[in-house]
């Protein structure tokens, strides 16, 4: 019986070991190392999707305060890949993390707005040669003052709400989704 199970080992090895076999191996992971931006960039998504839903799955049942992350994660691919992307990123992991979770509020909307041009100033800020660190809390600090201004002036009737949702916003972010941000950074040059 022994036999029998090692005849079919040797059988599927002498199948499978072929140069056909180890020529489209050498290539994938040749692929894998020119592509690996592109790599690196879908694993960020990976990790930043379900991030960005979590987080604004508690947002809605938090009032007034913000603990979103589709902003950070927005800043993060822009910073990586430029302004064209961080705008694309943000649109898509915010819209898709607000109407995943039923949010269907003024604000909400319009913070896709403010988040699509929040990558896309990240994305821009590049250009300056900020460090990751800096360019994060410029970003987060113009979205806000943008955020602040439109919708207090323009959109929002809950004044106070709106203060308070853009100082948390600010807050959580500048002070600790930067620190994890910069982390994962540091992490995706390392990779």
């Amino acid at each position: 019986m022994k036999k029998q199970e090692e005849n079919k080992i040797q059988k599927t090895i002498k199948k499978y070991l072929t140069w056909r076999f180890l020529l489209i191996g050498i290539i994938f992971i040749l692929l894998l190392f020119l592509l690996s931006d592109f790599v690196k960039g879908i694993l960020l998504l990976v990790i930043f999707f379900p991030m960005s839903l979590y987080t604004a799955r508690i947002t809605k049942f938090v009032n007034g305060v913000t603990l979103e992350t589709a902003t950070a994660s927005t800043i993060l691919i822009a910073y990586l890949y430029g302004p064209s992307l961080g705008a694309l990123a943000g649109l898509v992991i915010t819209a898709w993390s607000y109407l995943a979770n039923s949010i269907a509020k003024l604000r909400a909307y319009l913070d896709i707005i403010y988040t699509t041009f929040c990558g896309f100033f990240a994305g821009y800020m590049t250009r300056f040669d900020f460090n990751f660190g800096t360019a994060f809390v410029i970003a987060i600090i113009v979205k806000n003052v943008v955020a602040f201004f439109f919708n207090h002036f323009f959109f929002d009737p809950d004044k106070i709400s709106n203060i308070v949702y853009r100082i948390t916003h600010l807050i959580l972010n500048v002070f600790i989704y930067r620190l994890f941000f910069e982390l994962i950074y540091a992490a995706y040059n390392l990779i």
